[in-house]
């Protein structure tokens, strides 16, 4: 995104110096075949647009399709997105803010600094929000809700995602995914500053939006808490669910996550985090990962599967419980990632086993292993 706007501020110059003399030199067909070429190289992009005033009415989705708002840029943009001759505030589609992207020698904006800007209006279609390392416990009540109501701005919001963001509990992420009515599609690596019983306690009150489609969870206290949202719930529509690095202190999330989603759930990953800590006895990792309320699932991904895990063969016995319980009669796709420490854990496997398993499900196309 920066080399477009390095771009647009040229092509500005250029244009309103020139604009009488400079004229299209190559057919617009061949513009097109060699935006097509240059779909994701952005400099090479910008560096084409000095051919032509009428190259960049043509590269304007390739260039901005994806705005990079990072503190110490964001004044450059809005001063081109207000300029009169600005025509690329239709095309972004996606708005990504980092809030560690700073620069020392810039004029850093921060995040409630660039929701405030009026021409931010202007940018109607986004249907994609990234929002990254952002502290929602530094703004006081009053700010943040005056912040998630700018949010609300972008009405045609289709997927969120929070990486790294820290709140007091789940009310205030809640408040932000209600605020999209045409959202579906939500991913989030969350943190909360009360402690998690209080965190898990209060979501189970709260109610997510039902048009939500896919939900992606990673890592830390965001999981079991959104989980327990989950469990809480009565009417979903939610059809995948990915929930990274889990911990066997999890699973009890999963479980009740599991069977509100019952038949609802069609495409379904899990995969385990590389540092467990804790040792749980194998059935009460099998008790945890039942699918048999899931009789639509179309794909199962179970991901670094430790064939150890601290000394007991923990998944090594969950694998055949875990694919014995498939009712699904529609599953094409089954993948077991594992992780093996030595080749005596391989030698150990019930392999046979396994394939019977996989071969009880008539309709299963695709198995990895």
């Amino acid at each position: 995104m920066w080399a477009a706007l390095q771009q647009y501020s040229r092509y500005k110059y250029w244009s309103l110096l020139f604009r009488s003399l400079v004229t299209a030199m190559i057919p617009p067909e061949l513009a097109d075949f060699i935006i097509d070429l240059l779909h994701d190289d952005l400099a090479s992009l910008s560096t084409c647009a000095l051919v032509s005033s009428q190259w960049l009415a043509r590269s304007r989705f390739n260039g901005f399709a994806t705005v990079q708002l990072w503190p110490w840029r964001a004044a450059r943009f809005f001063h081109l997105l207000d300029a009169p001759e600005c025509t690329f505030a239709p095309y972004v589609s996606r708005i990504e803010f980092d809030g560690n992207a700073t620069r020392s020698s810039m004029a850093n904006i921060p995040f409630d600094g660039v929701l405030k800007f009026r021409s931010l209006t202007r940018v109607s279609n986004v249907r994609v929000i990234r929002l990254a390392n952002v502290d929602w416990t530094a703004y006081p009540i009053p700010d943040q809700n005056h912040i998630i109501s700018l949010l609300g701005q972008f009405t045609r919001l289709e997927q969120l995602e929070l990486d790294s963001l820290v709140s007091h509990d789940l009310r205030t992420i809640v408040q932000i995914l209600c605020k999209f009515p045409a959202l579906q599609h939500f991913s989030a690596h969350l943190r909360f500053s009360k402690y998690l019983e209080h965190a898990v306690q209060s979501a189970e009150q709260l109610h997510i939006p039902s048009g939500l489609k896919t939900v992606e969870l990673n890592a830390d206290e965001g999981i079991p808490v959104f989980l327990a949202c989950l469990g809480a719930a009565r009417s979903l529509d939610i059809r995948t669910v990915r929930l990274r690095n889990i911990t066997f202190d999890d699973l009890p999330y999963v479980r009740r996550a599991l069977d509100t989603l019952g038949t609802k759930l069609r495409h379904f990953l899990l995969s385990f985090s590389r540092h467990q800590k804790k040792t749980i006895p194998a059935a009460d990792v099998s008790s945890a990962l039942h699918l048999s309320c899931q009789t639509d699932l179309r794909t199962l991904h179970v991901e670094n599967i430790d064939l150890t895990c601290n000394g007991e063969c923990i998944m090594r016995l969950v694998l055949r419980d875990l694919l014995s319980t498939i009712t699904s009669n529609v599953i094409e796709d089954v993948t077991l990632s594992l992780r093996i420490h030595s080749v005596d854990d391989l030698a150990v496997m019930p392999w046979l086993e396994l394939e019977k398993a996989f071969l009880t499900h008539s309709s299963l196309r695709k198995q990895t292993c």
